[in-house]
């Protein structure tokens, strides 16, 4: 999803670019690598640049918030694409940048369909969070063993914990 929300905000930031003359759009883009520390030198970095707007996705709600603070001291406009709860004031604008009750139902409709078309598989699944202080995520994960309550027979949560955005620790989990 977050490759998606990049590829859409680019195209849409060429599409203005295109049909305005009287501004140009550059978006710029960093990668934390699931780091605060690289997400605070990041936001440094692109202060440097005085961006009018920064579009936030914050590493860590209460270790990212330094970053989201000081954007707002130097001017810019700090919105956060993925909020916790409670959402910071450190941010302008805060919204979700997807609906984590729809992909709940769409995971569920999934695996119940996928069930149906294999009535004699047993689905074991893997439950692997991001962070811990991203509580939206829960509710992907409870909808699945509620789920799994309802028909033990056919899905058996194997492994479940934090993979805290890390390709290696969510490997080994």
């Amino acid at each position: 999803t977050q490759y998606v929300a990049l590829q859409y905000m680019l195209d849409r930031v060429k599409q203005i670019n295109a049909e305005r003359d009287d501004i140009e759009l550059t978006f710029e883009t960093y990668d934390a690598q699931s780091s605060v520390d690289k997400q605070l030198s990041d936001v440094q970095t692109a202060l440097i640049k005085k961006p009018d707007v920064l579009i936030f996705s914050a590493v860590d709600a209460v270790g990212s918030l330094p970053a989201a603070e000081a954007a707002r001291s130097a001017g810019a406009l700090v919105i956060d694409r993925r909020p916790s709860d409670p959402e910071p004031a450190a941010y302008d604008v805060a919204f979700y940048a997807y609906d984590e009750a729809r992909y709940a139902n769409t995971t569920n409709t999934w695996i119940k369909a996928y069930l149906d078309a294999h009535p004699d598989l047993v689905l074991k699944v893997g439950l692997i969070y991001g962070a811990p202080a991203q509580t939206a995520q829960l509710r992907r994960a409870d909808t699945i063993k509620e789920l799994a309550r309802e028909i033990p027979d056919r899905i058996k949560i194997v492994a479940e914990g934090y993979g805290n955005w890390l390709t290696a620790t969510a490997q080994n989990l």
